[in-house]
């Protein structure tokens, strides 16, 4: 079964970073099936304690009985379902007051791209969906099909990065006057046609960023990855370390500032001297962002956007 299991970018990579040592609590803020989880605990010697927190309760599923298939003892990790922003709430419940390693690796897994069910790939039929855990908020079809023209513009716009937003959204709000959208293919095909075909990438559909705005907003992303950020350099203990791996670029631009922020002195704007009121409580890992070995882009070619971001707290 272990194909069916999703391939997590950089695991080389974001090991080296964290550098978990026996012992440690290991916080996998985005567990998926577990790849990183796994070589984290093998690489402290399976003597560490592992906090697994993840939306989607099939992917949850899938995880334990990966678990259970590498025999892992249970007492060793605790995997529950939850958002990374809810991160703090986690610890408390399980009775730790910290963290000594916590990774963040963000957006959809080839899992949710590839099971047409879902409503994330554009490459297959499916229900407009696109929601991570499918009990709670609104579906991408709800979204396109009632929200007004200047807020689906904005979406695009901020979220997607999408320069053609406003050709796109007149489309869109021609279309469902007819009749609503419902599956991923009919959007893909509106959205696509609303774009000048001299305009279309030749590296990706004319439809992507469309449906990543949505993904994002669906799954209340970015207010979910600022909170949890500010949760995991929280929860972090002294000579904790923290690891983020995103895929686009707006999410990568806010753990960016997040991060650097967190590893800035704190200047005292009432002294004329501009003296340092409270020194930083982190050090930055990554002065420039890590991205994926070519060997891994070939192998997994959807690791080529990844880029991966490291603090560790002082003492």
């Amino acid at each position: 079964m272990e194909a069916t299991y999703h391939q997590p970018a950089m695991v080389e990579e974001v090991t080296r970073l964290l550098q978990p040592r026996p012992g440690d609590t290991i916080v996998d803020c985005n567990l998926g099936t577990g790849g990183h989880s796994l070589a984290l605990l093998e690489a402290c010697g399976g003597r560490g304690f592992l906090v697994g927190l993840d939306l989607d309760d099939a992917v949850l599923l899938l995880a334990r009985q990966r678990f259970r298939s590498r025999e892992i003892p249970s007492r060793s990790y605790a995997l529950v379902q939850a958002n990374h922003s809810d991160l703090a709430q986690v610890l408390g419940s399980l009775g730790l007051t910290g963290a000594d390693r916590i990774v963040m690796d963000l957006g959809a897994s080839s899992l949710h791209y590839d099971d047409p069910a879902r409503g994330f790939s554009l490459q297959a039929e499916g229900p407009l969906d696109m929601r991570y855990d499918r009990t709670q908020g609104p579906t991408a079809a709800e979204i396109v099909n009632t929200w007004g023209e200047r807020e689906l513009s904005r979406l695009f716009r901020q979220e997607g990065d999408e320069r053609w937003a406003a050709r796109i959204v007149r489309r869109i709000v021609a279309r469902r006057s007819e009749r609503p959208f419902e599956t991923t293919a009919d959007l893909a095909r509106e959205v696509g046609a609303a774009i000048p075909r001299k305009a279309w990438s030749p590296r990706i559909h004319p439809a992507t960023r469309v449906f990543l705005a949505l993904r994002v907003e669906v799954n209340d992303e970015v207010r979910s990855l600022e909170e949890a950020l500010a949760a995991a350099l929280e929860a972090l203990k002294p000579k904790g370390r923290l690891a983020v791996l995103t895929f686009q670029s707006n999410e990568d631009r806010r753990t960016k500032r997040i991060l650097r922020e967190a590893c800035r002195d704190r200047i005292d704007e009432a002294d004329p001297w501009g003296r340092v009121k409270e020194p930083a409580k982190f050090r930055d890992l990554t002065k420039k962002p890590l991205g994926p070995s070519p060997e891994e882009i070939e192998k997994n070619p959807r690791a080529r956007s990844a880029r991966l971001r490291g603090v560790e707290r002082l003492d």
